[in-house]
Formats: C-alpha cells, sequence, structure tokens
C-alpha cells in the first residue's frame, strides 16, 4: 500500500536548512498497523503530513498503492485525500461555526453524499465514539477529549483504506482512549485498511 524511498523533508529558515525528514525507507502494507515513534521535533508529523498527500518531500519518492504520488494533480491528490485518506490530526482541526455533527460528516458533504445520509452515518459515528448525546455543541462547547473524539469520527466516517492519526488520543483519559482506539480499530479493520 505504502513505499516510501530515500525520502527527505527539507525546510528553509535564511541562509540554513532543517532537515524534517532525511533517507526514509519504509513499506508498510494492506492491514498493517505502524506506530512511528521518536522525540519531538523528529518529524513524525511531516512524515505522516506527506504520507496523507498534504506535504511534498524534497526528494526521494512515494508510491501509494504502486503510484507514483509526485505525478498526481491537484484534483487526484484531493481525491485520495478524501476517499482513501482518514486523519486524525493533534490539533484537531474542527469547524468552530459547525456542530460536531456537522464536522463529523464534512467529508461527506465533498464527497456529494446526500444530507439525509450524512445526518445518518455522522450520528452512527459519534455515537461509536460516545458523543452522541453532543452532537449538537460546537467545538467551543467541548472538552479537548471530546473533540478528539469528534476528529476521530469525522476521519473513519469515509471508511478510509488508510488512516493516520498524530497522537490520536493524547487528550483522552483512559475511558474514551479505550474506547476510541477501539472504534479506530474497527474502522481500519475493514477491507484490510492500514493505519500509522
Amino acid at each position: 500500500m505504502i513505499r516510501v524511498e530515500d525520502l527527505w523533508r527539507t525546510y528553509r529558515m535564511g541562509d540554513h536548512e532543517l532537515h524534517a525528514l532525511r533517507e526514509v525507507d519504509e513499506e508498510i502494507a494492506d492491514g498493517e498497523h505502524v506506530a512511528i515513534m521518536g522525540p519531538s521535533g523528529s518529524g513524525k508529523s511531516t512524515l505522516l503530513n506527506v504520507i496523507g498527500c498534504l506535504d511534498s518531500p524534497s526528494r526521494g519518492r512515494y508510491f501509494l498503492d504502486g503510484v507514483d504520488v509526485a505525478g498526481l494533480s491537484d484534483e487526484a491528490l484531493a481525491d485520495i485525500r478524501l476517499r482513501r485518506i482518514g486523519f486524525i490530526f493533534q490539533s484537531f482541526h474542527l469547524i468552530p461555526r459547525l456542530s460536531a455533527l456537522e464536522n463529523a460528516a464534512l467529508p461527506m458533504v465533498f464527497a456529494g453524499i446526500a444530507p439525509a445520509e450524512r445526518r445518518k452515518r455522522a450520528a452512527a459515528a459519534l455515537d461509536a465514539v460516545g458523543l452522541a448525546d453532543r452532537a449538537h455543541h460546537r467545538p467551543s462547547e467541548l472538552s479537548g477529549g471530546q473533540k478528539q473524539r469528534v476528529a476521530i469520527a469525522r476521519a473513519t466516517i469515509m471508511s478510509p483504506r488508510l488512516l493516520l492519526a498524530d497522537e490520536p488520543t493524547g487528550n483522552l483519559d483512559s475511558a474514551p482512549a479505550l474506547r476510541s482506539s477501539t472504534c479506530c480499530r474497527r474502522s481500519i479493520a475493514k477491507a484490510g485498511r492500514s493505519s500509522s
């Protein structure tokens, strides 16, 4: 499913170069669960952004399902992000003016799914992470852990083949963390999906 070869991501800071990624080689098969570990600033989030087609490597190659991502158009990359990759961001990225239900349903809006089906699937996704009673609350009315669970519901709503999670349970107490981890595992278990 995923293969990276000699992957680099370099940022210019004035006259200096900061190498967030250097010579990364990895292969991840369908159905595999992978944890990327390292200290703060070691490039974990950068690697997830490249794998998630949110950023491009400075050099090296990234193949998703055998296709070199560098050759894809912006439209093709957007479609991959919408239909094949679920993201659980460390900082949630919820839209403040939308309810938890609307935030969870957002990918389906872009996919053209009918409103009634969106509401039904979003309600089920929120229930799966223990937030059915908070469906109509906005992010400002939710705790950090509740926001994280909305982000998990949104990331899994399109049944992505690949789920990328940047510290998905870091803001959760142990019981909600276990429930959310179970929800993520169930989502990615369907059809041999992979997670990082």
